[in-house]
């Protein structure tokens, strides 16, 4: 691989590795509990994966569309209501990613905050937005995976069925995932929004996994899986760190390299740089857990800064719990 960080590279391979073993694991036992030898892998609160279905944030929506088919069907069982419609499930798509994919980074990834585990006792998501309006509980998960500068429940209310109508008709033929984020931000534009490159950029992924499984919009869009994406800031972030100055090919090469759909390829950079920074927060890791149980041996690049702040408190931490017991 021409111009690539070798070490980076090595990493990542590494880490692909380990990820398909874990998705195993997950597939055969519908459990997250991993034996990999790796201590960062095997006792942080992270969701690995190769296939984006698979990743925490995007349980909840499994749940709904592949009902007893999701791997964590068992956990909260939603039951999709048979009167659905196509805007129904597009509905759960658009609410979802807009009120923050249930993001916590914590066990209940996926499902943290979420106003959606409702919408199973609604005949439709009409009847389900009167009740989200007058809802009262925290509807949304981490702060940075919401649109800013919107009142969230407006913009779901305003601009849903406007958003879905708009898609529909605008998407044709066979339209690569980057065409159809084209497609909802010229919506945006349309209708005075900016864009929202991100969500939108899941909300395709979702589609297009859904319209090429057995599910309630099958067929409603033509999308190949497999075809050109959008980079978010995170993924761009590690792509950096593989080829300083990378083109969107680089990006591809990897895809191939890998034998990764580029959706997914994307959705894993994001982890991946979590993985190679190692942040430690309090949230984030099991009570049971030592400093010593995140050195992994891949020293990448610079680690990022919460890992020094945790190792340069950790034993101030340990010994305020000595002297207060």
């Amino acid at each position: 691989m021409e111009n690539y960080n070798t070490k980076a590279l090595e990493c990542l391979d590494y880490y692909i590795e380990i990820c398909r073993k874990t998705e195993k694991v997950f597939i055969d036992t519908k459990k997250r509990v991993f034996n990999t030898g790796d201590k960062y892998i095997d006792n942080v609160f992270l969701f690995h994966n190769i296939d984006r279905r698979y990743e925490g944030f995007i349980f909840l929506l499994e749940d709904y569309f592949m009902q007893e088919k999701s791997l964590t069907w068992d956990i909260y069982k939603f039951k999709a209501n048979a009167n659905w419609n196509h805007y129904d499930y597009l509905f759960l798509i658009y609410a979802h990613r807009i009120f923050g994919s249930g993001t916590s980074n914590q066990f209940n990834h996926g499902y943290n905050n979420t106003i959606l585990d409702k919408f199973q006792y609604y005949e439709s998501y009409e009847e389900f937005m009167d009740f989200m309006l007058s809802s009262n509980t925290n509807f949304v998960s981490c702060c940075v995976n919401q649109p800013p500068r919107y009142p969230l429940k407006n913009l779901v209310k305003t601009h849903f069925r406007t958003w879905a109508d708009y898609v529909i008709k605008n998407v044709k033929g066979t339209m690569s995932i980057k065409d159809i984020v084209n497609v909802m931000n010229s919506y945006n534009k349309e209708n005075n929004l900016h864009a929202f490159n991100f969500h939108y950029l899941l909300m395709a992924g979702d589609i297009a996994n859904y319209v090429n499984l057995d599910t309630k919009i099958k067929g409603l869009l033509t999308i190949n899986e497999w075809s050109e994406c959008n980079l978010g800031p995170t993924s761009m972030a590690s792509m950096k760190i593989l080829k300083k100055s990378y083109k969107y090919s680089d990006f591809e090469k990897l895809c191939e390299r890998y034998n990764m759909k580029p959706i997914d390829f994307e959705d894993l950079l994001c982890v991946w740089l979590k993985y190679i920074k190692n942040p430690i927060w309090n949230y984030y890791i099991q009570p049971s857990h030592s400093f010593s149980d995140f050195e992994n041996g891949w020293d990448i690049v610079e680690k990022h800064k919460s890992y020094y702040q945790f190792k340069n408190n950790f034993g101030k931490q340990l010994q305020l719990k000595l002297v207060n017991s």
